[in-house]
């Protein structure tokens, strides 16, 4: 038997070339995951961004504190509802 002959043998087996297949398998999902990984990064960031806007846009305004918050319980929770953003804004790193 010669090189030859062993070579198309191999060549022409069914599990010849078996271990590029499995190569290129782990390869593509290796590159979908870091792909995948990528593009969340991405648009977390992107609706981060869209998230501290809406937040700026809401405590664009400062709500002023009531003087007898008794007499007016509607500016009261306003009030408490404007410092609840405001400190939720603080937390999220959108004031610099």
């Amino acid at each position: 038997m010669s090189f030859r002959d062993l070579r198309r043998r191999l060549v022409t087996s069914p599990l010849a070339g078996w271990r590029w297949r499995v190569a290129w398998l782990v390869a593509l999902v290796v590159l979908g995951s870091g792909a995948n990984l990528l593009w969340t990064s991405y648009a977390i960031h992107k609706n981060n961004l869209q998230w501290c806007d809406t937040l700026d846009l809401v405590t664009s305004r400062p709500v002023a504190r009531p003087a007898d918050p008794k007499k007016d319980p509607t500016k009261e929770l306003s009030y408490e509802f404007y410092q609840a953003i405001t400190a939720l804004k603080h937390r999220q790193g959108c004031v610099l």
